[in-house]
């Protein structure tokens, strides 16, 4: 199937629509990830559409790492949610989990509770401002992003989060 998604990519010979293309999806990284995948699985020397994949995956990794940068910097937070953050993305990237990764569908759970409770801090714990003062990306991404933490954070008790957060938000903000 990859196969079959890279010829149909390479069939294409418009490239200026192309390129308009991997702009406008530049929003969704998941796309880059799939098209690198399928272009690895032909095994052809990358084309000029690949490179501008490629090239775009790396600037929103970059623009990830330098976000978590400047949301560890801030001296709004408090250091111990910065802590609390930092071993949680550690536990996630780590092989070690307490349920094993290759146990279908429960196995993913621990690291997807873990997530949920990282972007229900960013998202819905933190005020907005101290939030988009180190957004990279558009406000429609942030938008997007804060319905998804607002949903997942159903896997976050409120006793949970009083307990592990010392920021409290400013009451006269919304």
């Amino acid at each position: 199937m990859h196969k079959s998604l890279c010829l149909n990519i390479r069939a294409n010979k418009n490239k200026n629509k192309n390129k308009n293309k991997i702009k406008n999806h530049y929003k969704f990284p998941l796309y880059y990830l799939l098209a690198c995948i399928s272009f690895k699985c032909a095994e052809t020397v990358p084309t000029e559409i690949e490179r501008l994949f490629i090239k775009n995956i790396k600037k929103f990794f970059n623009d990830i790492i330098q976000f978590i940068k400047d949301v560890s910097n801030d001296s709004r937070i408090p250091d111990r949610d910065k802590k609390v953050i930092a071993v949680l993305m550690i536990y996630i990237l780590s092989p070690i989990d307490l349920i094993p990764d290759w146990v279908p569908v429960i196995g993913l759970l621990d690291d997807f509770i873990a997530l949920s409770i990282i972007l229900d801090y960013l998202f819905n714990v933190l005020d907005n401002k101290i939030l988009l003062s180190h957004f990279h990306w558009s406000m429609k991404t942030f938008v997007a992003i804060k319905k998804i933490s607002r949903f997942v954070a159903i896997l976050t008790p409120n006793f949970f989060k009083n307990k592990i957060w010392k920021y409290k938000k400013d009451p006269y903000s919304k």
